[in-house]
């Protein structure tokens, strides 16, 4: 048998013989996505939001089959220290990833940094998280409507028309505009420019709501900038931090089989066969 054959081995043997830890692993094996395809994708340049999603999962995966390890009856590290002495180098390096993720920055930077439910494209935005940015909270608030300054704007307007029914709202094509029904059409021209006539309403431009509409595209470019730049900060940490992933992929991949095969094992009542030179075969 090769060595690897003996490295796998021993952690189906030990598997077989704490079911329970298996059962307890494979719930959050099977929401593991493809981290070593992200990866690949984030280092040529071509990933996505959602690429840097799935390494967090990966690694957030790490930090929860420690937990399980750990939490066990039978410490599972103190059983692949057992194995030290026969250089197994697939449980060392199993033990050194649980630990090497817990003490790496990237698993918390990934986390603060990212909302859970991420986009596909970076041109979608809203993928970094409320918090981790002041000067990108502050951008996002002048993206967004401001809701007190238009509920403002509209009162000024109701008073200075007499039209209780005058409502200041917004369309991608018009921007911010003042809509009023088209029996109440407005007559002061300084202050309310006509931009759309509809059947049943009226709509128009003043300084001000102008004045908005450039102060908000203004903002969302900002954002969208900052977004950008975190992004790339983001990916800079996953490169370098390029052999831990590609360990912990490994280590997790190498549970994922075993766990499986344990339940086969397990469930179809497989043996393992104890060969020797009694030139017999004897059933147990």
């Amino acid at each position: 048998m090769y060595r690897s054959d003996l490295c796998y081995d021993q952690i189906l043997s030990f598997f077989l013989t704490h079911p329970y830890i298996s059962t307890a692993l494979t719930p959050l094996l099977k929401t593991l996505g493809d981290s070593e395809r992200s990866f690949q994708r984030l280092l040529l340049r071509r990933g996505s939001p959602q690429d840097l999603g799935v390494i967090r999962d990966m690694l957030r995966c790490c930090e929860s089959v420690k937990q399980v390890i750990q939490g066990n009856p039978v410490s599972f590290v103190f059983y692949l220290d057992s194995f030290k002495d026969s250089k197994n180098p697939v449980l060392e390096n199993l033990v050194k990833q649980l630990e090497d993720v817990s003490s790496s920055p990237l698993l918390s930077a990934l986390s603060s940094a990212l909302v859970e439910s991420l986009p596909f494209s970076i041109a979608d935005g809203g993928f970094i998280a409320s918090g981790y940015s002041a000067e990108l909270d502050e951008w996002r608030a002048l993206a967004q409507n401001d809701t007190e300054l238009l509920k403002r704007l509209q009162e000024e307007y109701k008073a200075k028309t007499g039209i209780s029914r005058l409502k200041v709202k917004w369309t991608d094509a018009l921007g911010f505009h003042v809509e009023v029904p088209a029996s109440t059409p407005l007559n002061d021209s300084t202050t309310f420019f006509p931009c759309q006539m509809l059947k049943s309403h009226i709509r128009y431009k003043t300084n001000e709501l102008t004045a908005l509409d450039g102060r908000r595209f203004q903002a969302a470019e900002r954002v969208r900038a900052f977004e950008l730049q975190i992004f790339e900060s983001l990916k800079d940490q996953v490169e370098k931090e390029g052999l831990l992933i590609s360990r912990c992929n490994a280590s997790l991949s190498m549970l994922d089989v075993n766990c499986g095969l344990e339940k086969v094992c397990r469930q179809n009542g497989y043996v393992r066969p104890q060969v020797d030179d009694c030139k017999r075969m004897i059933w147990g």
